[in-house]
């Protein structure tokens, strides 16, 4: 479940738990209990259990990759992103 803030408005005496751990559909994704979801404010990504150490390990070497690449002759790396507005307070109150 996605929600915009950290607690999702209450289903209290609304909804009803019909299965806990079951399969999923979201469109034409179906998801199932262990799946790993990585969601952030741009989209989410749904990664099949069975496949999450490869994808991890595809991440990893594109994140070094792109860590070779942004470095500068002098050996400086470039100035880090800016953090969105939200992500910078939700750093400082951490």
């Amino acid at each position: 479940m996605w929600a915009s803030d950290i607690t999702p408005v209450t289903g209290k005496w609304r909804i009803e738990t019909v299965e806990i751990n079951g399969p999923v559909q979201i469109g034409e994704v179906r998801l199932a209990a262990g799946d790993l979801v990585v969601a952030d404010d741009t989209g989410v990504c749904f990664i099949p259990r069975d496949v999450v150490l490869e994808v991890l390990d595809a991440a990893e070497q594109k994140a070094k990759a792109e860590a070779v690449r942004c470095k500068r002759p002098t050996g400086r790396s470039r100035r880090p992103p800016r953090l969105a507005p939200w992500h910078q307070a939700r750093r400082s109150s951490a």
